[in-house]
């Protein structure tokens, strides 16, 4: 996918659903100045295996990246401070690494629902972890947290009895829906 390097901002549902990364299962956005992308990006590509995104993306809004059972492989741009909810859930991932992101908010649901999910490493800049209404399916690593966190919400986490999301979400980077 080739976006004119001009453009800033993905609104919502921008590539959900679209197939986008059938045949290679590839998508490379790394040379685009994306700097936002709004609710459910690219959520929902069955075939996707692995993303690189624009080196200038700094948020990203809810359902980011959900729903792509095949998508193993993901490159987070060091500029990256905010994921909304859900971001990365019911993926193929084994091992998630964002520590070299400048990663301030992580939303809740985060890597939520992924069967082979076993590591999350997380940056030293985190400052809001919301595991809420998180369902791992297996033991999940998360024992290095950072020494910047400052607020951390468990509830209704799958470790301590969990509960079935709402569905009501804001976008998360401030983008019109």
């Amino acid at each position: 996918v080739a976006l004119p390097p001009a453009l800033t901002e993905l609104g919502g549902e921008a590539f959900a659903g679209s197939g986008l990364g059938a045949g290679n299962a590839v998508v490379d956005l790394s040379g685009s100045g994306v700097e936002r992308v709004g609710d459910r990006f690219m959520r929902s590509c069955q075939s996707l295996t692995m993303v690189k995104l624009p080196e200038a993306l700094q948020c990203a809004g809810n359902e980011f990246l959900m729903e792509c059972p095949k998508l193993v492989s993901v490159e987070v741009p060091r500029k990256l401070t905010r994921l909304g909810d859900d971001a990365f859930a019911n993926t193929g991932f084994t091992m998630m690494d964002l520590s070299a992101a400048a990663l301030v908010e992580v939303g809740r649901g985060f890597l939520s629902g992924c069967p082979a999910l076993a590591t999350a490493m997380l940056p030293a800049s985190l400052q809001t972890l919301n595991l809420a209404q998180n369902h791992f399916t297996g033991p999940v690593d998360l024992t290095r947290l950072p020494a910047s966190l400052t607020a951390m919400d468990i509830s209704q986490n799958a470790l301590t009895g969990g509960e079935v999301d709402d569905g009501v979400h804001d976008d998360s980077c401030g983008m019109i829906a």
